[in-house]
């Protein structure tokens, strides 16, 4: 029995992985998406959010001065952009934000920053700014 792959099929797989492509390139997830989130999903969205932000910051000293890509780790100008935080850590600390029910409508990408300062010491988020975040994140209109 010979196989044969009709125009619909691929059509109905392109048209498959542009939808899902969509889906997923979405960035406005909050703790509600996170908490319904495999350990896989987490994984891969926090992996991406670290790849990202390396990728950006490699491309902005290229713009800068490429040279300081041969003296990344010296340069005390790029210090902040390095990181010694691991994945699994974001994650339990992405975990234990959204722990608290105040924190769930707050954008998963913000959230990502915020532990990530707080891991890494770059700066502590006191209550008075969460209850900021809390306002400009409520679906509740004001």
């Amino acid at each position: 029995m010979e196989s044969r792959v009709t125009p619909t099929i691929v059509l109905t797989s392109a048209m498959l992985l542009v939808v899902s492509s969509t889906v997923v390139g979405q960035s406005d997830f909050s703790g509600a998406d996170w908490l319904n989130w495999p350990q896989s999903s987490r994984v891969a969205y926090v992996v991406g959010w670290i790849d990202g932000r390396q990728a950006g910051a490699w491309e902005a000293v290229r713009a800068i001065d490429p040279d300081l890509l041969e003296t990344w780790t010296e340069d005390e100008r790029l210090a902040a952009l390095e990181s010694s935080i691991t994945a699994n850590q974001i994650m339990v600390g992405v975990d234990t934000f959204f722990s608290d029910y105040r924190n769930r409508q707050i954008e998963l990408r913000t959230v990502i920053e915020i532990v990530s300062d707080e891991a890494s010491g770059r700066r502590e988020w006191p209550e008075e700014d969460l209850r900021g975040l809390r306002q400009r994140f409520s679906r509740v209109p004001k």
